[in-house]
């Protein structure tokens, strides 16, 4: 009877151990990143009934920030870039023997500032008509769009110049569209195509 009671009580004391050394318990919550003129902020919803104990954020698998105080980080992007982010929270109050382990994970892409001042400049010479654009702002890839005398030339998708020969004397109408994922900016204008020398 006494060994099989000391049997007993060396159970439950390994049990005992065994639940002191277990590992936490680990669950997923989302990340909500929102992007906008080349920053980057993305935060994690604390559970109503948990209490944030820290918090650790690393991108591209490399710890950034380790202030353990906010569900919430900002920083500074590269435009066109995709950020690998990811996190590991306790919070309390803890489901015995350790604080719940939450993590979460997501790869947003970088905005730029929107596309704006858009400007295209045409010279003309020898019967031809030579045009360029430019813009500041802009998430990559951006697209380029050229419309000459009402036609689309696809020729010169997403190219910057155009170089054409035009029929002299005559009067080119130009327009050109610049967009990019948060939308576009148009700008026309008009040239005097001469066989003259170039503007």
């Amino acid at each position: 009877m006494h060994r099989r009671l000391t049997a007993i009580l060396l159970t439950l004391a390994t049990l005992a151990g065994s639940l002191v050394a277990a590992a936490p318990a680990t669950a997923a919550l989302n990340i909500i990143c929102i992007s906008s003129d080349n920053e980057m902020q993305c935060r994690v919803d604390v559970p109503s009934d948990r209490d944030l104990v820290s918090i650790k954020w690393f991108m591209d698998d490399v710890l950034y920030d380790n202030s353990g105080s906010s569900t919430t980080t900002v920083f500074s992007c590269t435009p066109g870039r995709r950020y690998a982010l990811r996190f590991i929270m306790h919070l309390s109050p803890p489901p015995p023997p350790h604080p719940e382990v939450f993590t979460g994970s997501i790869n947003p892409l970088c905005l730029g500032t929107r596309i704006a001042n858009v400007y295209v400049g045409c010279s003309s010479g020898g019967s031809r008509m030579q045009c360029s654009v430019t813009w500041t702002g802009g998430t990559p890839w951006v697209s380029i769009r050229w419309t000459i005398n009402g036609s689309l030339w696809t020729t010169y998708n997403d190219r910057w110049w155009v170089d054409i020969y035009c029929n002299s004397p005559s009067i080119m109408s130009i327009s050109v569209t610049v967009s990019d994922i948060r939308g576009g900016q148009t700008v026309s204008g008009s040239c005097f195509c001469h066989s003259g020398p170039l503007d």
